[in-house]
């Protein structure tokens, strides 16, 4: 099954609709954990942040036999990715952020972020 406008059952949409849909963020978080040999758990965080996204193609296929697979491409202008881990003791391990603005082809300001949460990750020293 997949999703494209003007598909059968689903509305075509006019530019002024496509340009508000360019304002779609997205959020990847990946959290992992590791038990170590004495014990302690050593939680990771990896985010990937999308704006201005577009969803090009969604597509899931499925025999009934096995769990579902599903597809989703996306287009986007603006991607940032964050890594933040604890280490052994608890202390949040040196963070680093970094973005790329794809429309103006340099890095993206981070300042320019409609995230609220990028800040609030420690700087790495």
């Amino acid at each position: 099954m997949v999703h494209k406008a003007g598909a059968k059952g689903l509305p075509s949409l006019s530019e002024a609709e496509k340009k508000k849909l360019t304002n779609l963020m997205v959020d990847i978080h990946h959290v992992g954990s590791v038990w170590t040999e004495e014990r302690m758990s050593i939680v990771s965080h990896f985010l990937v942040h999308l704006e201005k996204v577009e969803i090009k193609n969604w597509s899931i296929r499925a025999s009934g036999d096995s769990r579902p697979e599903e597809t989703l491409e996306l287009l986007y202008e603006k991607a940032a990715t964050c890594y933040r881990g604890l280490g052994k003791t608890g202390d949040v391990l040196p963070t680093d952020i970094a973005g790329w603005n794809q429309a103006k082809n340099k890095p993206w300001d981070l300042k320019e972020m409609k995230q609220d949460y990028f800040p609030n990750f420690p700087k790495k020293t």
